[in-house]
């Protein structure tokens, strides 16, 4: 799911499945990537009305609390919430508050945490190190930043912890050009890069 129009065909497909998956909390590292994958989906709007039907938010409620069993435990709870802060900017009212109010404030430090550490490590380290919430995977500086946006501009108590956290002077680097653009990486998904999603959440 590369643009919103995939991801919407996608959505069709998997999400009942992905949902069930969820639903039943058993297979960690299946539970690990259906968590990926629904987050990667979320991230379009396009696609909200598929997952709500599926049942989306629910599913992802039930990983929000804190799953520390280690070192190289994969963070669950961190995966739901950025899911659940991609629905947060849906057309539909009920599924905004819905996915606000189910987003932990304590995660939203944790989230500038990750924008931080994708701007300063190569693609290489974030892999080897699994900095994504414990998986080896890379991703894009604008995909956390559009998690933080986007809690930002629906929830006026996730804000607030926002501005209390490192991220203000986190997004004066990123507009002064003190760190790294990822415009390059966003060119082929045609979405708006890390520069162009913080200047939202000024």
């Amino acid at each position: 799911a590369i643009n919103p129009q995939s991801a919407v065909a996608v959505s069709k497909e998997v999400a009942p499945a992905l949902c069930s998956v969820l639903r039943r909390q058993k297979d960690g590292i299946l539970l690990s990537w259906s968590l990926m994958a629904l987050i990667r989906l979320a991230q379009h709007p396009e696609t909200h009305p598929t997952l709500r039907r599926a049942g989306a938010a629910p599913s992802l409620s039930l990983f929000t609390r804190p799953n520390h069993r280690g070192r190289v435990a994969v963070r669950h709870d961190l995966l739901a919430s950025m899911g659940l802060a991609f629905l947060s900017s849906s057309s539909s009212v009920e599924i905004r508050q819905e996915a606000c109010a189910l987003v932990p404030l304590r995660t939203i430090p944790e989230l500038v945490q990750l924008l931080r550490q994708r701007l300063q490590l190569s693609a290489e380290e974030v892999v080897a190190k699994k900095v994504f919430c414990g998986m080896p995977v890379d991703y894009r500086p604008r995909f956390a930043a559009q998690s933080l946006t986007l809690l930002c501009e629906a929830s006026a108590a996730h804000s607030a912890i926002a501005w209390q956290s490192p991220l203000p002077r986190l997004l004066c680097q990123i507009l002064g050009g003190e760190l790294p653009n990822d415009a390059a990486a966003n060119l082929p998904f045609g979405s708006p890069d890390v520069v162009e999603m913080s200047s939202r959440c000024r």
